[in-house]
């Protein structure tokens, strides 16, 4: 097991340790890389994301994808197995609905677009002031405001996917959408778990 600078173990739980890996990216400012890096990469290259090479784009969401998946082996040092696995089945049911509205409904949800990205924008924000001046209840209100958002980006990013594919696209143009669409809908699912964990999820 990793040390803490007085020579005791990194205990994490009644019974489990970070290792020197686990101490590197969860005891220094690395954490902060591992939980901003993916979101800050998104928003530098969502202008040009749909104009991507398909290679590039397949590549760019594999490599966002790792760092998600490295940053989400945190929740297994902050929540127990078992809420984890609650919650995972609650975001798919729920997801799955979402998404089903989305690309069932005849409404027109291209206006949710800006207040979307407004609460998003907001949310993310309030996450930053959260680290510096921690606050229960601005925690609290970050991850109800986070569900909404991002049940709200569920059936958006499923219409607007529906609408934007056609037969006339080009294979390449067909597997960008493919991709781009792919990413959206992944940032959602693991958006709305990360929030619904957070509300519901039983600590450690």
């Amino acid at each position: 097991a990793a040390l803490w600078d007085d020579g005791t173990p990194m205990q994490i739980t009644g019974t489990e340790y970070l290792n020197d890996l686990g101490a590197l990216l969860w005891t220094t400012p690395l954490q902060y890389v591992l939980m901003f890096g993916p979101l800050v990469i998104i928003l530098l290259t969502s202008a040009m994301w749909r104009r991507l090479p398909a290679g590039a784009a397949l590549t760019g969401f594999i490599v966002i994808s790792a760092l998600i998946g490295v940053s989400f082996s945190g929740l297994a040092l902050t929540y127990t197995n078992g809420s984890i696995a609650q919650m995972f089945f609650a975001t798919s049911a729920g997801f799955g609905a979402l998404s089903l509205f989305g690309y069932s409904t005849g409404q027109d949800l291209s206006g949710w677009g800006s207040f979307l990205w407004m609460g998003l924008f907001g949310v993310i924000a309030a996450m930053i002031g959260n680290i510096f001046w921690p606050s229960g209840a601005l925690s609290f209100a970050i991850s109800v405001i986070g569900v909404i958002v991002f049940s709200g980006f569920t059936a958006y990013d499923t219409q607007m996917i529906k609408q934007a594919y056609s037969d006339q696209l080009n294979p390449d143009d067909r597997m960008r959408l493919a991709v781009s669409g792919a990413l959206d809908l992944y940032l959602d699912f693991i958006n709305l778990f990360r929030f619904l964990l957070a509300l519901f999820g039983q600590r450690e």
